[in-house]
């Protein structure tokens, strides 16, 4: 009963923190809203990876972390504030939904301050064989990879980042998880706010 009175409070500690940093970033770099950025996950991987642990680090803070089995431990929650910026990170695949099953998930998703901004990935796969293959399960992959993108004044940057095997008779079974980053940026449409 102690333990999860400890959790709540920490719980609670991350969100003020977070709302702190919301308000410091809209006070000392002015981010009311004219960049936005969007972060995506898309996992490719064949049968033969099993997704089990992921971390998303934005700008040196964890905005989303999660092991196969476990509730997420950064959860995303509309109104918090993500490092470098005002938006918020949000899961588009229920948070019931088993990690192995999920495809597609969005991290982020919200105003952000514009400039240069650091993303850094760790994703942790479990071999998957069947029958003749069942040694696979013993493995475990994990990869890292990081990208720096700019994010524009007046623009919305999407960045996806799709987990995805190397192709190749060659490419050894250890050397096939890999991570590929794609950047797109368009111009932002802002909603006059209607007034009655």
């Amino acid at each position: 009963a102690l333990e999860s009175e400890v959790d709540v409070l920490k719980e609670k500690i991350f969100k003020s923190k977070a709302r702190l940093l919301l308000l410091q970033e809209t006070v000392l770099h002015g981010a009311t809203a004219g960049a936005i950025a969007k972060v995506r996950f898309k996992n490719e991987m064949g049968g033969s990876y099993r997704l089990e642990a992921m971390t998303w680090v934005l700008d040196g803070q964890t905005i989303y972390s999660e092991i196969a089995g476990v509730a997420p431990a950064t959860p995303p929650v509309p109104g918090d504030a993500t490092p470098g910026g005002v938006g918020s990170p949000a899961a588009a695949a229920p948070v019931s939904a088993p990690l192995a099953e999920r495809k597609e998930l969005s991290l982020f998703d919200g105003a952000i301050v514009p400039g240069s901004h650091h993303l850094a990935v760790t994703l942790v796969y479990r071999g998957s064989g069947y029958q003749v293959f069942s040694y696979l399960e013993g493995y475990k992959f994990t990869v890292q990879s990081s990208y720096t993108f700019q994010v524009e004044e007046g623009k919305t940057t999407n960045l996806e980042v799709t987990s995805y095997e190397k192709d190749g008779l060659t490419t050894a079974y250890e050397d096939r998880p890999d991570v590929r980053f794609t950047v797109s940026t368009k111009e932002s449409v802002i909603v006059p706010e209607v007034r009655p």
